[in-house]
């Protein structure tokens, strides 16, 4: 049953990006850490070419990341996502993972960022 699920969210999210090209997914969420608001927006078609993210990942799982910011007290940091188990799982230029405790962010969670 969950494979059919994933397979599903898979089809349903390949068939979004495809007919969406170009546009981006948000989340956002308030620290309870007393950090402020936090959004990581994630391009569903643009390959990651920040090469400082790209350090952290392995080369040969380097093409299959695409590109992430992630806006944290006002300031953007570019990053690169990957989906991975129906999660969205972005990482920094100082390898830091988004979210890493809960195992990245649910796509389910995103909003379409059109304007």
């Amino acid at each position: 049953m969950r494979t059919i699920l994933s397979l599903v969210l898979f089809l349903v999210l390949t068939g979004y990006a495809t007919a969406q090209t170009g546009q981006s997914m948000v989340f956002k969420h308030s620290l309870s850490s007393g950090g402020g608001p936090v959004a990581l927006r994630i391009y569903l078609s643009e390959p990651c070419t920040y090469a400082p993210a790209l350090a952290h990942i392995a080369p040969r799982y380097r093409e299959m990341f695409r590109r992430s910011v992630l806006t944290w007290q006002g300031k953007d940091f570019e990053a690169c996502w990957v989906e991975y188990d129906g999660r969205a799982l972005s990482v920094d230029e100082d390898g830091a993972w988004f979210n890493q405790r809960q195992g990245g962010v649910p796509l389910t969670q995103f909003q379409d960022d059109a304007v």
